[in-house]
């Protein structure tokens, strides 16, 4: 009898001369009756062939099945009024101002490859889905190459949600070694990823993330909640995103967080006020202006797309969710470049 998932398996790979416990068949299948028939022992009993390995499994597409279909960031009734009010309002026009200012902090060149840490004041802060969403807007807009690094500790969902990008081997590229590296990279792909296995240390990580990060124009790292305690993360950034959840005691985290963190870290730190659910009653205003300490603070309201953990699929995102993205990429690259927001 086989049956699909890890049950099967495990059915699967039971011994075949194994004693059976009482009721093992009625519990597989309460019609069918156990059997007391005894077989008789013909000469010696063979060991059992051993099982042979399983092929390993696609596990990106069969997390991705489950997804069924994506929603969108907003309801196309409210998607189409606010697409309205912003062709026909009074704030057309600071809101079109605004846009092109962003366009234009995240369009900006560079010398060398600029960092941009994500990282959460704790975790499941949604420091994984901003840093996706950096990368892809700094991808759409910008036409040199975008380089994300999962740096958490080993099993990281960035390369899942990032989902359209090509994915570099870290096993590959250590045995290319920093010489060899370039050729490792293939040519026309403008988002690539690469994430830290697990059991590697950060510091070979980010030594083996450095020989690639010198053919990119900016890097996006996601730190998770280990990139707002760990010293190792900020000192190899050029910038801070920090993801607080859009709830009291997550402002009140990310408030002692900045006070610790001191004047010089947090004025290169954009705080990020990331809602997870439709109605979190927070007040947005005086939360945003306490934690902006250093650069404006950028309320990331809550999206449907983004709230099932899928991959991202930038034409599903609504419309706050695309300004929001984009302003917060603007902000932390004009921060890395040594700017002021």
């Amino acid at each position: 009898m086989s049956q699909p998932g890890w049950y099967g398996d495990v059915m699967r790979d039971l011994d075949a001369g194994a004693a059976e416990p009482a009721g093992w068949p009625a519990l597989l299948n309460p019609a069918v009756e156990q059997s007391t028939t005894t077989l008789p022992a013909v000469g010696r009993a063979r060991p059992p062939a051993p099982a042979e390995p399983a092929p390993p499994r696609d596990v990106t597409n069969a997390v991705r099945a489950l997804t069924g279909r994506h929603p969108r960031g907003e309801p196309p009734a409210r998607a189409a009024a606010r697409v309205a009010r912003r062709l026909l309002g009074a704030r057309a026009t600071a809101e079109a101002h605004a846009i092109a200012g962003d366009l234009g902090r995240v369009t900006q060149p560079v010398t060398t490859c600029r960092r941009v840490l994500v990282a959460g004041v704790a975790g499941g802060a949604g420091a994984t889905t901003l840093a996706a969403l950096l990368a892809l807007a700094y991808t759409g807009h910008r036409r040199d190459r975008v380089l994300a690094l999962d740096a958490t500790a080993g099993g990281g969902s960035l390369p899942f949600r990032i989902g359209s990008a090509v994915r570099w081997s870290y096993p590959d590229l250590v045995a290319a070694g920093p010489d060899d590296a370039a050729r490792v990279l293939r040519g026309g792909e403008r988002l690539g990823v690469l994430d830290r296995p697990a059991g590697v240390d950060l510091d070979d990580f980010w030594t083996v993330g450095s020989w690639i990060a010198r053919y990119y124009a900016v890097g996006v790292l996601d730190g998770g909640a280990e990139g707002a305690t760990d010293p190792r993360y900020l000192a190899h950034m050029h910038s801070l995103v920090l993801a607080v959840p859009a709830t009291v005691d997550g402002v009140r985290a990310a408030l002692v967080w900045l006070d610790r963190a001191g004047p010089e870290v947090a004025g290169r730190t954009v705080p990020v006020l990331v809602g997870h659910a439709p109605v979190h009653g927070l007040r947005d205003g005086p939360a945003l202006r306490a934690l902006a300490a250093g650069t404006p603070a950028v309320p990331l309201a809550y999206d449907r797309s983004l709230a099932t953990g899928a991959p991202l699929w930038p034409k599903r995102l609504g419309l706050p969710t695309v300004d929001a993205a984009l302003r917060i990429a603007g902000l932390a690259l004009t921060i890395a470049c040594g700017g002021r927001s």
